[in-house]
């Protein structure tokens, strides 16, 4: 993929610097976060906006912000007004989608069912149809894929929001506060995000 010659930043004002503690998730990091998602997303509802990526977000940060939701894909459904959405990670030509996610293994036979099932299926087939795969294959396996993928390439793992109108992506890892400001970061995954996200919008 190649940037385009010249790139937009807007600049919400909504967190000093001196407000967001490099590699730490506070309520307000988390609050400007959510801010600049719903932003995202409002410009893309008006037309701005052909799809989103963005960097990871912790959860915790969203949840003490006051985002009362399981998760952002959760908020970007509620922002959307979508009511048949789902996780999908992606590397490379693998794509997995999931009948239960987050879940205790304890839970995970109560919320089996046949249309759940078939819900995921269907997920996965519109955005492979999506991103230009006109006749995508599908298995149904009974195991926990994203944690394999990881292992298969967790430098190009992403994150994709199924079903909602707008393709919005992110990489599969997570915040890496660890590591914040050593300048080792691996950009991979959100590269290939990036790239997910234009085959989306172009096929």
């Amino acid at each position: 993929m190649t940037l385009p010659p010249r790139m937009e930043l807007i600049d919400l004002k909504n967190c000093p610097p001196d407000e967001a503690p490099l590699g730490r998730a506070t309520a307000r990091t988390g609050k400007a976060a959510g801010e600049a998602l719903e932003f995202a997303v409002r410009m893309a509802q008006n037309g701005d906006l052909e799809a989103i990526v963005y960097a990871p977000l912790h959860k915790r940060a969203l949840h003490e912000a006051g985002y009362g939701f399981d998760d952002e894909l959760h908020l970007l459904a509620h922002w959307l007004e979508c009511g048949e959405f789902g996780e999908i990670n992606v590397l490379d030509r693998l794509w997995t989608s999931r009948v239960t996610s987050h879940i205790g293994l304890a839970r995970v036979a109560e919320e089996l069912s046949v249309e759940r099932v078939l819900a995921a299926i269907r997920l996965i087939h519109r955005e492979r149809r999506r991103s230009g795969t006109l006749m995508p294959l599908i298995a149904v396996a009974a195991l926990k894929g994203q944690i394999a993928m990881k292992l298969m390439g967790f430098e190009r793992g992403v994150t994709l929001a199924g079903g909602l109108p707008v393709p919005i992506a992110t990489p599969a890892h997570g915040t890496a506060h660890d590591i914040a400001g050593r300048g080792t970061a691996n950009p991979g995954a959100f590269q290939a995000a990036l790239d997910l996200v234009v085959r989306m919008v172009t096929a």
